[in-house]
């Protein structure tokens, strides 16, 4: 009978008695074995506070800490630990250091069962055997360290890939490819003076590159005054107008499409920062879709759209000289023509409704016409090397010979869309 098995013997019956081999007086504390014990932990020396119920409160607190810490990394590093297919810590390594995370574990756990100075003295482990657990305890913070690690350069890592999609092929794309290369050889080597060089390196590439992405962000974005002249542009008459006419068959539209493209692209400023990219290298604006482009302004763009305008203007108003147009015109009635004969007089000029009529009835009077579209694609195999002015101009009637060739030419129309 001691200390720690009292209680039980107040619930036994009289027949079990029988159990219990002696009975002896109270052990004496091992205090040599205690102090390393609080020393272990981490604690202060609280041998001459053992009556006091908070010094195993504390005692309690302490090892259930270490218990836990143990055992999660232990489950951490099941299979060694990798960062990006580079071991950290190998299974071999990963193998001793759970042999010893379960040693402490285990150990920790009957610490929580001393709750008095009573059940202390019977504490049975001598210093030698607490100096043996706890002088492995390093290894808690060093592994915790590796995971650490790992998880910054895994982080690192992530990072810097990303950045790879919006850089142009040489300068800081390739620094950053050559030092993602690195990763393998530095932890490999396992230095911690390499290591922090290499993180260092890497911060530095990160910072770099929030820098150039700001800088180009700033430069292709455009300030609130200018997207207020965007959202009018955007509703202009002149564009609605377009929207409509780049239906018609017969004007040729890649301009059109081009000048879109480039009001699409403009886009207001957000209020991104540096700290925004070094948190996430991506903020709805991928450089390289501007990068060798010239920057364009809304007023340009205003101009541009003014000039297509007029260009599909005059080239509706030329198309009703086409002859095989005029001779369609019998196949319309009064009003239309009315409507056509005032529009190429310039006494109605055009808006939404006048558009879409207009379109309408030059489709109609288009009927019947044989159509042939060209574009920069179906040019490349005729124009795929240098020519001369003359070879140039031979090159393309041979071209549209081949293109119209069994068509009735005076039926066929060619466009460039």
């Amino acid at each position: 009978i001691n200390s720690t098995n009292l209680q039980e013997l107040r619930n036994l019956s009289t027949d079990d008695y029988f159990n219990f081999s002696y009975i002896k007086p109270p052990k004496g504390l091992n205090l040599a074995a205690l102090k390393a014990v609080f020393a272990g932990l981490g604690l202060p020396d609280l041998t001459n506070n053992l009556k006091d119920e908070g010094t195993f409160v504390k005692l309690a607190t302490a090892a259930d800490e270490m218990s836990k810490q143990a055992v999660t990394l232990k489950a951490r590093i099941t299979n060694g630990l990798q960062c990006r297919g580079v071991d950290v810590i190998t299974e071999w390594d990963a193998s001793t250091y759970r042999t010893q995370f379960d040693r402490m574990a285990g150990f920790c756990d009957k610490l929580r069962n001393y709750t008095s100075e009573a059940k202390l003295k019977n504490f049975q482990y001598s210093k030698e055997e607490v100096d043996k657990v706890f002088a492995q305890k390093h290894l808690l913070s060093e592994v915790a360290h590796k995971i650490e690690q790992a998880g910054k350069f895994e982080s690192h890592i992530n990072y810097l890939q990303q950045c790879l999609q919006y850089l142009p092929p040489d300068g800081l794309k390739q620094e950053i490819q050559d030092a993602i290369h690195q990763l393998g050889p530095v932890l490999g080597e396992g230095k911690e003076r390499e290591i922090a060089q290499y993180e260092a390196s890497l911060l530095a590439l990160k910072e770099r590159y929030a820098n150039y992405y700001l800088e180009k962000y700033t430069e292709y974005r455009i300030s609130e005054k200018d997207e207020t002249a965007r959202q009018a542009l955007l509703h202009s008459e002149q564009k609605k107008v377009c929207d409509i006419l780049k239906e018609a068959d017969f004007l040729s539209t890649a301009l059109y499409k081009t000048w879109l493209e480039k009001l699409l692209k403009l886009q207001p400023a957000a209020r991104v920062n540096k700290e925004a990219v070094l948190r996430t290298p991506y903020h709805d604006f991928n450089l390289l879709d501007h990068l060798g482009k010239p920057k364009v302004t809304v007023q340009e763009l205003k101009t541009e759209l003014g000039e297509i305008f007029d260009e599909w203007e005059t080239a509706l108003k030329e198309t009703l000289e086409d002859p095989a147009v005029r001779r369609n015109m019998d196949a319309i009635g009064p009003e239309d023509v009315e409507l056509l004969e005032k529009f190429k007089q310039g006494q109605l000029p055009l808006n939404e409704q006048r558009a879409v009529q207009v379109r309408d009835i030059l489709n109609d009077l288009h009927q019947g016409l044989d159509k042939i579209e060209l574009s920069t694609e179906s040019l490349k195999p005729t124009f795929n090397k240098p020519l001369t002015p003359d070879e140039a101009v031979e090159a393309f009637k041979a071209y549209i010979e081949e293109v119209t060739r069994g068509k009735d030419r005076d039926k066929v129309r060619i466009i460039l869309k």
